[in-house]
C-alpha cells in the first residue's frame, strides 16, 4: 500500500512540473533568445505589473497621398497568463482626442519581425499614432521592442525613425532608448533592372533599379553596364524607392546589365542582372536586293528560260 502511494506522489510531481510551468519556464518556452552578434538601438515599453505605457510620434501630415501604410520592425514578448498583456497600434486624427486601434499585439516573436498596418482611411489627415502596452497584476511579460517606424505614401517615405538621434536611456513617451542583443544587420535584396531591352546604338535609354533592405537602411547602387561602363555606388538612397540611370550603348551587341546594392551598415547584396540587345543592323547587298525587289512573275519567267539562255549563250535581264 506504501509503494503504491509512494509511486502515485511521484507521479503527481511529474505531471505538475510538465503541466504547470513556473512564470520563469513559461518564459523560457515562450521565446528563444536572439543570436547574440550586435547592440540595436531601439525604444522599449518596458515591463512590470500594471503598466499602461504609451509613446506617440509627432504628427504626419498625409495630405495629397493617395496610398499610405505603416511599417515597423519590432520585436516583442506579450503574454497571456492568467490576466491580459495587451500591446495597441494606436492612430489618432484629431491631434489626440480619441484614437483607434489599428492592431493588437499579444504573443511573441523570437526575432525582429517587419509589420505593416493599412493607413488607407487616413489619407489627405493629419495624424498621429501611438504605441501602447497595458499589462495586468500578474504580468510575465518582457516587452515590446520598436526599432524603426516608417509611414510610406504612394511609394515614398513620409515619416521614419530609427531613434538614431536619441541617447541611451532617453525617454520617448513613456518608453525608454535601449540597446537590444540581437540578429546582425540584413543586407538588401537583390536589385530588380527595368528599362529597354532592345534598341538603337548611340540612343540614350533610362533604366530603372531598386531594392529593398529589410531594415528599412538607405542603399547604395551599383551599376556594370556590361559595355566597360560602371556606375559606382550611387546614392544613398530609400529602400524600396526605384532610381532612374541613363545610358547610352556605343557599339552594336548583346550586353548584361549588372546591378548591386549595399546598405548604410556596408552589407551588400547579391548582383541582379537584365540582358540587352542592340541589334546589328546589317545591310542587305546588292544582289540580295535585287532579287528581293523584283516580281515574282519575273522571278518565275526567268527560271523557266535558264535551259534555254544556258544553250544559246544569251545574256538577258527582265530587270
Amino acid at each position: 500500500m506504501k509503494k503504491k502511494i509512494i509511486v502515485l506522489i511521484l507521479c503527481t510531481l511529474v505531471i505538475a512540473t510538465v503541466l504547470l510551468p513556473s512564470a520563469g519556464s513559461l518564459k523560457a518556452i515562450y521565446k528563444s533568445s536572439p543570436a547574440i552578434t550586435r547592440q540595436i538601438k531601439c525604444a522599449f515599453s518596458g515591463e512590470g505589473n500594471n503598466l499602461d505605457n504609451r509613446a506617440v510620434t509627432p504628427s504626419i501630415d498625409l495630405s495629397g497621398v493617395s496610398s499610405v501604410h505603416l511599417e515597423i520592425i519590432t520585436l516583442y514578448e506579450i503574454l497571456y497568463v492568467g490576466d491580459d498583456d495587451y500591446g495597441y497600434v494606436k492612430v489618432s486624427d484629431n491631434g489626440g482626442s480619441s484614437w483607434t486601434i489599428m492592431k493588437t499585439i499579444q504573443g511573441y516573436t523570437p526575432d525582429w519581425v517587419t509589420m505593416k498596418i493599412d493607413l488607407q482611411n487616413y489619407t489627405d489627415k493629419n495624424i498621429l499614432i501611438a504605441f501602447e502596452l497595458t499589462t495586468e497584476s500578474d504580468s510575465i511579460s518582457d516587452g515590446w521592442w520598436i526599432q524603426k517606424i516608417v509611414v510610406k505614401g504612394d511609394h515614398e517615405t513620409i515619416y521614419y525613425e530609427d531613434f538614431s538621434e536619441y541617447d541611451i536611456g532617453d525617454p520617448w513617451g513613456d518608453w525608454t532608448i535601449v540597446f537590444y542583443i540581437g540578429i546582425p544587420d540584413a543586407p538588401p535584396g537583390i536589385p530588380t533592372i527595368t528599362g529597354p531591352t532592345s534598341g538603337e546604338t548611340g540612343t540614350d535609354y533610362i533604366y530603372k533599379v531598386t531594392a529593398s533592405d529589410p531594415d528599412f537602411d538607405e542603399v547604395f547602387y551599383y551599376i556594370k553596364w556590361g559595355d566597360g561602363q560602371e556606375e559606382k555606388w550611387i546614392g544613398p538612397h530609400q529602400s524600396s524607392a526605384p532610381i532612374s540611370v541613363n545610358h547610352t550603348f556605343a557599339s552594336d551587341g548583346t550586353y548584361t546589365i549588372s546591378a548591386q546594392a549595399k546598405d548604410t551598415k556596408g552589407e551588400e547584396s547579391k548582383w541582379g542582372y537584365l540582358k540587352v540587345t542592340m541589334p546589328v543592323n546589317q545591310p542587305q547587298s546588292k544582289s540580295n536586293s535585287h532579287t528581293y525587289l523584283k516580281p515574282l512573275f519575273l522571278r518565275i519567267l526567268e527560271k523557266a528560260m535558264n535551259p534555254l539562255t544556258r544553250f544559246l549563250s544569251i545574256t538577258y535581264s527582265f530587270y
